[in-house]
């Protein structure tokens, strides 16, 4: 993990994680994690994730002094423990319009201009978790998706969206 410090002063610390990508990856790094910590003259501080960094909702913490090591350790497990997740959906947003919504764990696709296909993931995703489509909208309202049938069983978020770009049923 990559720390850097962004900024600092008496009552704020912004800093940016960048976890190091392992060998077998490839040069699609992860988008970095910004965290700022401020702190009270009460000996207590509060933990922000910074909305919109690295795909994880946005979220805060707050605790006494001595529980602030506790609180980035939870942050950085968080991040990490996501880090397929977040890579695969990084990788995708140079190939088809999508949206992650990380506080549903919902991503949004545009197909086209009318047409909106909401996939479900699931916690655990890639390894225990799965990825669902939940819904097709054309012009609001909902699609019969029925008759859609994938090639196989169990897909990734990747296999959905080639799928769903592919279909002519939708």
């Amino acid at each position: 993990m990559q720390i850097n410090l962004l900024s600092f002063n008496q009552s704020e610390l912004c800093v940016e994680l960048r976890p190091r990508p392992a060998s077998n990856q490839s040069s699609n790094e992860l988008e970095p994690l910004k965290l700022s910590v401020t702190w009270s003259h009460d000996d207590r501080f509060r933990l922000q994730v910074n909305e919109g960094t690295a795909g994880l909702a946005e979220d805060c913490m707050s605790g006494r002094r001595a529980e602030l090591s506790a609180a980035l350790q939870d942050v950085m497990q968080c991040y990490m423990g996501q880090f397929e997740l977040l890579s695969e959906i990084q990788g995708l947003r140079s190939s088809f319009a999508i949206d992650w919504r990380p506080a549903q764990r919902l991503l949004v696709y545009l197909k086209s201009a009318s047409l909106v296909c909401h996939l479900q993931v699931e916690e655990g995703y890639p390894g225990s978790g799965r990825a669902r489509l939940l819904s097709v909208r054309r012009d609001g309202r909902a699609v019969d998706t029925s008759a859609l049938k994938p090639h196989k069983a169990v897909l990734s978020l990747t296999d959905w969206l080639v799928f769903l770009c592919s279909s002519p049923l939708i």
